[in-house]
C-alpha cells in the first residue's frame, strides 16, 4: 500500500492512553486508515482488489485491536481519495510501465489512473486503441488539464504520460509557469551547466522553455542531435522556439536566450528562407533599380521570401498598375505586420518605398506633420518654453496620433487636471500607442514634463 495509507489517527485525545485504547496502546495507524478507506470504498460500491483485502483481513485477525469509528467532523470522516486504481486494465498498464520510468513519474501514472476511476473513467475511454507514440489523445489531454488546473493532480502528472508512454500531451504555457524548474534530468543537467557568464535574464528563458518542452511532450534530446556545437542550428530545435514564441508565450528573447547559452546560430521565421521561390518574385528582385542600396535591396528579398512563408504573394497585394505615389492597403498590412509580428526589418517600409516608389506608412498613419484640431494648436503654443525639442516634438507626434485614432486631448484629460495628476484614459492611450502604434517610448516621460502628470 502507499505511504498515503498510513496517515496517523486523527482523532482528538484526552486522559491515558488507556482511555483510548484499552489494552494499553493505541490503535494501529495504519490499520485505522485502511479501515476508513475500504469502508468509503465499499459504500461506494468498489471492491477492494485481492491484495489490499488480504492486508484487510490480516488487521482482523483475533488478538488485534480494530481501530474505532471516526468522530463526527473528523477528516477520518470523510472519504479518502484513492491512490491505487483497481480496475485491471489500469493495474495492467502500471505493470508494464517501462522499466526505466523514474519512480516519480511511475506514482504520477499510477495516481492519474486512480483518479480517472474517481471521475467515473477508464484509460481506454480516453486513448484510442492503437495510440502509440508521438500520439496526442485529445480526450485524454483534456482530463490531464482539466485534473491539474481543478482535481489537484500534480503539475508533472502529463510529463509522466508523455514519458511512460510516448505521447505528446500539451498544455498551456501559463500552467506551466506554475513548476519552478524542469522535471527531466537532462534538463536539470543543462541549467547546471548553463555558462557561469550567462545573464539571469537569459538563463530563466532557458529555463522557461525546458518547462515548455515538457509540457509539449518534448525534450531537448528529442530536438538537439548529439554533438550539436557552437555555430549549429537544430532544425527541430528552431522550429519548437518559434511556435513557443509565436504560439505559447515564451518570451520573444528565447531564442537569443538559447543561442547565447549553447552558441547555436536559430533564426526567426523571416530568416527559414533566405531568398524567394516564386518566378514573380524573382523578377521583382531582378528588377530593382540598379542604384538602390544593398541593405533596402536585401530588405525587400527578405520581404518577398516573407510572403511565400504566409502562403501569399505580390501580385495578390499589389493591384496592377500600381506606379509611383501609390499606397496598396493590402501591401502597407502586409508590410507592417511582418514587421511588428514576424521578425522583419524595421526599414522593410522605406526599402519596398524607395525601391517601387510607394508610400506605404507605418502604424501611426500620419499624412500631416502636425496636429489639425484647433486645441491640439493650442496645446503646442503654450507649452513650456524650456521643454527639451525632443519631447516638444512626442508631444506633437501623440497628438497626430489622436487624430488618427478619431481621440482628442480633451476627450482623455478631464478640465482642470493640473501637475501631478495622473489621467487614466490618457495613460492608456499613451500606452498603446507605444506599445502597438509605433509612438516612440519617451512619449509618456515627454507628457509628463510638458504638463507635470504622473503617468506611469
Amino acid at each position: 500500500m502507499d505511504n498515503e495509507l498510513a496517515d496517523l489517527d486523527d482523532r482528538p485525545h484526552s486522559g491515558s492512553s488507556v482511555d483510548v485504547a484499552p489494552q494499553g496502546r493505541r490503535a494501529d495507524p495504519a490499520g485505522t486508515a485502511l479501515v476508513d478507506w475500504a469502508h468509503a470504498e465499499q459504500a461506494r460500491g468498489l471492491p477492494l482488489s485481492h491484495a489490499e483485502q488480504q492486508i484487510h483481513d490480516s488487521l482482523s485477525a483475533p488478538g488485534r485491536q480494530q481501530p474505532a469509528a471516526p468522530l463526527p467532523g473528523s477528516s477520518r470522516a470523510k472519504p479518502r481519495a484513492r491512490f491505487v486504481p483497481a480496475l485491471p486494465e489500469h493495474i495492467d498498464l502500471l505493470k508494464d510501465l517501462p522499466g526505466e520510468l523514474a519512480q516519480v513519474y511511475r506514482s504520477n501514472v499510477r495516481r492519474f489512473l486512480a483518479h480517472l476511476e474517481e471521475q467515473g473513467q477508464s484509460w481506454s475511454q480516453l486513448v484510442p486503441a492503437g495510440s502509440g507514440a508521438g500520439a496526442s489523445p485529445a480526450a485524454l489531454e483534456q482530463a490531464v488539464n482539466e485534473g491539474i488546473r481543478h482535481q489537484g493532480l500534480q503539475h508533472n502528472t502529463r510529463a509522466a504520460l508523455n514519458q511512460a508512454f510516448g505521447f505528446r500531451l500539451r498544455g498551456d504555457i501559463k500552467e506551466a509557469r506554475a513548476l519552478f524548474s524542469p522535471d527531466l534530468q537532462e534538463h536539470k543537467d543543462l541549467l547546471k551547466d548553463l555558462p557561469e557568464g550567462l545573464d539571469a535574464v537569459y538563463r530563466s528563458n532557458v529555463k522557461w522553455f525546458l518547462v515548455h518542452l515538457e509540457e509539449q511532450g518534448q525534450s531537448w534530446s528529442q530536438l538537439v542531435p548529439a554533438g550539436s556545437g557552437a555555430g549549429a542550428r537544430p532544425v527541430a530545435l528552431e522550429q519548437a522556439v518559434n511556435e513557443g514564441i509565436r504560439h505559447h508565450g515564451l518570451q520573444p528573447n528565447t531564442r537569443a536566450a538559447i543561442n547565447q547559452a549553447f552558441g547555436f546560430k536559430l533564426q526567426g521565421d523571416i530568416k527559414v528562407r533566405l531568398a524567394p521561390d516564386l518566378q514573380e518574385h524573382k523578377d521583382l528582385l531582378r528588377d530593382l533599380p540598379e542604384e538602390l542600396g544593398q541593405t533596402y535591396r536585401s530588405s525587400v528579398k527578405q520581404f518577398l521570401a516573407h510572403l511565400e512563408e504566409q502562403g501569399q504573394s505580390w501580385s495578390q497585394l499589389v493591384p496592377a498598375g500600381s506606379g509611383p505615389g501609390a499606397r496598396p492597403a493590402a501591401l502597407e498590412q502586409a508590410v507592417n505586420e511582418g514587421i511588428r509580428h514576424h521578425g522583419l526589418q524595421a526599414n522593410t517600409r522605406a526599402a519596398l518605398n524607395r525601391a517601387f516608389g510607394f508610400t506605404l506608412q507605418g502604424d501611426i498613419k500620419r499624412v500631416w506633420l502636425a496636429p489639425e484640431i484647433q486645441e491640439h494648436k493650442n496645446l503646442l503654443k503654450d507649452l513650456p518654453e524650456e521643454l527639451d525639442y525632443r519631447y516638444r516634438s512626442s508631444v506633437n507626434r501623440f497628438l497626430v496620433h489622436l487624430e488618427e485614432q478619431g481621440q482628442s486631448w480633451s476627450q482623455l484629460v478631464p478640465a482642470g487636471n493640473g501637475p501631478g495628476a495622473r489621467p487614466a484614459a490618457l495613460e492608456q492611450a499613451v500606452d498603446e500607442g507605444i506599445r502597438h502604434h509605433g509612438l516612440q517610448t519617451n512619449t509618456r516621460a515627454a507628457i509628463n514634463r510638458a504638463f507635470g502628470f504622473k503617468l506611469q
